[in-house]
Formats: structure tokens, sequence, C-alpha cells
């Protein structure tokens, strides 16, 4: 089993990064990443109550939305450029990340 190293904790976005050996070629190494499921769920409930809380007048500046940095990378890993992202914002599948009612 490999020996994993931590690197670094951002307890402001419940992630750990790990250093991993890459046990097929030594002169390299693995760098992973986890977020803790907790953080996770604790940033869609508070998604959640901002999204009811919030009203319905909108302004400049407003937080619409709030993505786990890991999902946003992943999305433009994908190529999704900022017009897909809103759309995808404005479907119900990802309601969970909004924290404003209204079309972004």
């Amino acid at each position: 089993m490999q020996e994993r190293k931590l690197i670094s904790h951002d307890p402001a976005t419940g992630t750990y990064t790990f250093y991993v050996d890459n046990p097929d070629d030594p002169s390299t190494y693995f760098v992973e990443k986890y977020v803790d499921p907790d953080y996770l769920q604790d940033m869609l409930d508070y998604n959640q109550a901002q999204y009811n809380a919030a009203p319905t007048a909108w302004g400049d500046g407003q937080v619409v939305a709030r993505i786990p940095n890991h999902i946003f990378y992943h999305w433009q890993k994908q190529g999704y450029d900022d017009a897909k992202i809103n759309s995808m914002l404005n479907d119900p599948e990802f309601r969970k990340f909004r924290t404003r009612p209204g079309k972004i």
C-alpha cells in the first residue's frame, strides 16, 4: 500500500492535499486532493439557506452560486466556458450550488 504524506490542509475549502510516491517510477510522484464530505454538505446546506433567504431584487455584485473548487476546475478541464457554467447553474439539477433564485 502506498504511503500518503499530508502536504497541506485548507480549512476554508475543506481540502487536503497529499504527496504519494509512484511505485511504478520512483522518480515521479502523485499529488492527491481529498475534499471532506462534511465540508461539502455544510456548503450545500449554507447555499440552500442563502437561497431561501435571498431577496427577489437583484443588483451588482450579488453572489448567485458557490461551487466547490474541485468541481469548478473539473468543469473547466471539460472545456466548459462561463456561458456553459451559467447555463448549468440555471438548470434545476445544479440548484444546490445556487445562493439566489432567478436566471443568471
